[in-house]
């Protein structure tokens, strides 16, 4: 159902787009231009276009566990008579 709903509209700002290039040839009426003009004058929206698509594209997978398994040892390092201990840091 989604599927549809979202096709229908597609169609819908397609038809209109062609609909006022054609019969009213008036370029500056689409939508893509008046979604070009509200960007520039407020960039906010670009970046909200670039958020839906990064939504929209994102593949919807579970995250991995870590490979890596990183074990704490707690203890305290005093630095005296470590002999691995160069001094530099």
């Amino acid at each position: 159902m989604t599927l549809l709903v979202v096709a229908f509209c597609v169609v819908v700002i397609l038809v209109y787009d062609l609909m006022v290039v054609l019969f009213y040839q008036d370029v500056n009426a689409t939508v893509s231009n008046t979604i070009y003009q509200a960007s520039k004058r407020a960039p906010i929206i670009a970046f909200l276009a670039g958020v839906l698509c990064g939504h929209l594209f994102w593949p919807i997978t579970k995250f991995p566990e870590p490979k890596v398994n990183i074990e704490y040892k707690s203890g305290v390092h005093s630095g005296a008579g470590d002999e691995h201990d160069s001094g530099q840091h």
